[in-house]
């Protein structure tokens, strides 16, 4: 079956539907109409998924088979035998197959799985040194690839790189499902009748606001306190928690986080629904499908940047946000709301915080935000949600949106616009009232100027190709891992490139974190990067050719 009609048509990784008990069918219906309702239920399969984020990943061909070796006829052992050979033809065009492994790695990997199964449920990085010397994996540097590789196959969790804190350079997850069920009993408030009365309050202050206590971390892990440094920093390291800040300010028992899946849907704000239009206010729109983890994941990351921003402390409720950024001077706050579906979005409003000046000063009052400040939130809200989807929500797009202002009050539904930046001075139009909308009505509102650019422009092509040009293979893997680019990416990449030339590959691998990242890949994130890996001489080349232009 090399010649498969589903070639390229489909993303890696692929899924196969297959549908079983085909004998069944045949003995209730007769074979003629079993046809029928094959080809029936693959056109109802189709359309279902039709749209889906996870579409392009569907091979298309649909597998009927008898699974009960005893029912089975010769049609039916054929068509098991069809289904091993499109299985091991897909197989064999993933871009990962052909690539040789060193088989010190997989006695490694067996030793690690050996240990998890006599119920080792973690080790540090020492102990993994001394297991992996026993196979011959000696380099340091070659032990945090195996790692990394094993962390991206999923058989142990690792975060180990070279700019990590020693919390998590000395933490090697040998099961993972121990590590989520430590997790859950943090990010899961329990019933009231399993809360010891001591810690009511903590509970209720988890539920209500999402702020988590030291001293309920300490019940709660009182099994694992001598990990607690390290499982808490696992737990910022996958986006759960935010600190409160500033944290030297804390004692050791005063410490607290904001865990927003801890919201309980009972404590949101009995607040009139906001006006689907307001200046000031923009859409992530999902179409179809955002899961709550997404809007959590956002809500970490908008109360790390208002805490450094301002140092005010956010507002936390169930599907529901309040940030204040900015200085003293031009303090504003945004507002993250989780609408329901059709369409599924994230709705955003930029306001100006009230000021009260000193003697003689004028009070600025509550308003609709800056335009500056506009810009600077919204620049924030889609870098972030970008890095957020291909972290760990892949597959799920988005689009920046605005609510159209010709039938918002026509009608109940909300109607959103796309908000491109290449068509700022484009006209749209509304299909519900007939009416046209220039986009300069709302890019006014949300930009400063129509040339404004963010204050950290991507990295371009003829920079990703000087820094490729300075570095060794060895260099570039190093590179990737300071950069936090897995394994299956960097492979996922190089097959992109359809050329064994290193320098093709490396550009596809780097193009895929620029665009990861947004604004935040940079010149100063490379050398950042180049830094940690200890390659001075790359960095002083670079910041030479750069300097001049």
């Amino acid at each position: 079956m090399s010649n498969s009609p589903d070639a390229k048509l489909y993303k890696s990784p692929p899924v196969l539907i297959i549908g079983t008990h085909r004998g069944d069918i045949c003995k209730l219906h007769g074979v003629t109409e079993q046809v029928n309702i094959e080809k029936a239920t693959i056109d109802q399969i189709h359309g279902t998924i039709k749209g889906k984020p996870y579409e392009e990943h569907v091979v298309r061909t649909v597998h009927y088979i008898e699974n009960n070796p005893k029912l089975q006829t010769k049609e039916d052992k054929k068509m098991v035998k069809d289904l091993r050979s499109h299985i091991y033809d897909i197989a064999l065009k993933e871009p990962y197959m052909g690539e040789r492994i060193p088989v010190r790695w997989l006695l490694f990997e067996k030793s690690l799985l050996d240990l998890a199964v006599k119920k080792t449920r973690h080790i540090s990085l020492d102990q993994a040194k001394l297991q992996a010397k026993e196979y011959g994996i000696i380099d340091d540097n070659e032990l945090l690839t195996v790692l990394r590789f094993l962390h991206d196959l999923g058989t142990i969790i690792y975060f180990g790189t070279k700019e990590a804190d020693n919390t998590l350079k000395n933490m090697i997850i040998l099961d993972p499902q121990w590590l989520i069920d430590v997790f859950k009993t943090i990010i899961t408030v329990k019933p009231n009748e399993k809360q010891l009365p001591a810690f009511r309050e903590s509970w209720a202050l988890l539920g209500n606001k999402g702020i988590l206590k030291d001293c309920l971390i300490n019940n709660v892990w009182k099994k694992n306190l001598h990990l607690k440094d390290n499982l808490l920093a696992l737990m910022e390291k996958f986006d759960l928690i935010c600190p409160q800040y500033p944290e030297e300010e804390c004692g050791e028992d005063d410490k607290s986080f904001y865990v927003p899946a801890c919201l309980q849907p009972a404590q949101s704000p009995l607040e009139k629904e906001s006006k689907e239009f307001t200046d000031g206010s923009f859409y992530l729109n999902f179409m179809e499908y955002l899961p709550d983890a997404v809007f959590n994941y956002l809500t970490i990351y908008a109360a790390r940047w208002c805490q450094k921003s301002s140092g005010i402390p956010p507002k936390l409720f169930y599907r529901l946000g309040r940030f204040t950024v900015g200085t003293q001077r031009n303090r504003h706050s945004f507002r993250l709301e989780m609408r329901p579906a059709r369409p599924a979005a994230i709705k955003v409003v930029v306001e100006r915080k009230q000021v009260y000046g000193g003697a003689g000063e004028t009070v600025k009052t509550k308003d609709t935000g800056s335009p500056e400040m506009c810009e600077k939130v919204m620049a924030f809200i889609e870098t972030t949600m970008t890095k957020v989807t291909n972290k760990w929500a892949r597959g799920i797009q988005f689009q920046l949106s605005v609510a159209c202002v010709a039938c918002r009050d026509k009608r109940k539904a909300l109607h959103l616009l796309p908000l491109q930046k290449d068509q700022m001075e484009s006209e749209v139009y509304c299909e519900f009232t007939e009416d046209h909308i220039y986009m300069s009505f709302y890019w006014k509102q949300l930009r400063s100027t129509p040339e404004a650019t963010s204050d950290m422009p991507e990295i371009t092509d003829i920079d990703l190709k000087t820094i490729i040009r300075q570095l060794g293979r060895d260099d570039l893997q190093h590179l990737y891992v300071e950069l936090e680019i897995s394994h299956q990416d960097v492979e996922k990449a190089e097959y992109r490139a359809n050329s064994r030339d290193i320098e093709l590959q490396a550009m596809e691998v780097l193009r895929f974190w620029r665009d990861m990242n947004g604004t935040e890949a940079s010149r100063s994130a490379i050398l950042n990067a180049l830094t940690e890996c200890e390659n001075q001489e790359a960095v002083e080349n670079l910041e030479e050719i750069w300097s001049v232009g």
